[in-house]
C-alpha cells in the first residue's frame, strides 16, 4: 500500500510541475509575443528567467514572475536584439565610370600579385 502511495505522490508531483511548466510558458510567450524580440530568440531568451524561483506551495507568483520577465525583456530590446528596423533604404545607381573601373583592376590585380608573391607562387609579373 505503501508503495502506490508513493507512486500516486509521484505522478502528482510530475503532473503538478507539468501544469506549473506550461503556465510559465504561456506567460512567457504572451510577454515575448507583445515584445519587439525575434521569435528565433524567445526559446534563449526565456531561459534567463526560471518560473521555480516564484513558486510558493505549487502556485507560481505571477506578478513577481511577470515583472521579472518584463525587465528580462527590456534588458534584451535595449541590447538591440529586436526585429523592429529603424529608418528606411534605397539604392540607386550611378553611371560608371570606366577609367575608374580600369584602375580598380589594376589596382586588384597589383594587390593578387603581390599576395601570390608573398605565398611564394609564381605572379602573372613573373611570367612576362
Amino acid at each position: 500500500m505503501g508503495d502506490q502511495v508513493l507512486d500516486l505522490q509521484k505522478k502528482d508531483t510530475i503532473r503538478s510541475e507539468g501544469e506549473l511548466s506550461s503556465q510559465a510558458k504561456a506567460i512567457w510567450n504572451q510577454k515575448l509575443g507583445e515584445s519587439s524580440i525575434p521569435e528565433h530568440v524567445w526559446e534563449k531568451v526565456s531561459q534567463h528567467v526560471s518560473h521555480t524561483k516564484f513558486v510558493s506551495d505549487g502556485v507560481i507568483d505571477v506578478e513577481k514572475f511577470e515583472e521579472a520577465i518584463d525587465a528580462e525583456i527590456k534588458d534584451w530590446e535595449g541590447k538591440g536584439v529586436t526585429s523592429t528596423v529603424l529608418g528606411a533604404g534605397f539604392s540607386s545607381k550611378e553611371p560608371e565610370d570606366e577609367n575608374k573601373n580600369a584602375q580598380e583592376a589594376e589596382n586588384v590585380q597589383t594587390d593578387v600579385n603581390r599576395l601570390v608573391g608573398l605565398a611564394g607562387g609564381q605572379t602573372s609579373d613573373d611570367q612576362k
